[in-house]
């Protein structure tokens, strides 16, 4: 029997899709920047490989911390950020973008 895999939509193809939807696009205007903030963290830890446990450890800081950040559940603050970042290999940059 052959395996199959499951085909992994990027962000940006399902948020196109949903940005369709008025009902979906009020809602996003609402919560947009902190979820974007959250899926940019997560997908770093991701693409470094790893646990928010390891994240936590290297942020000196709880895996439920790390949990609240990556669901958008909190505003983290810039230090905090710069943190997330280091501890995944990266580093933060603001880049300002046109309105829609």
């Amino acid at each position: 029997m052959t395996e199959t895999k499951a085909k992994t939509i990027p962000w940006s193809e399902i948020r196109a899709e949903w940005m369709q939807n008025p009902a979906f696009r009020e809602a996003y205007d609402r919560i947009g920047p902190a979820m974007d903030m959250a899926f940019a963290l997560m997908d770093a830890r991701h693409e470094a490989g790893l646990t928010q446990a390891e994240v936590a450890s290297r942020m000196g800081t709880s895996q439920a911390a790390v949990a609240r950040m990556e669901r958008g559940a909190v505003r983290p603050s810039w230090s905090s950020i710069e943190r997330y970042a280091s501890a995944v290999g990266r580093r933060c940059v603001v880049q300002l973008v046109a309105a829609e």
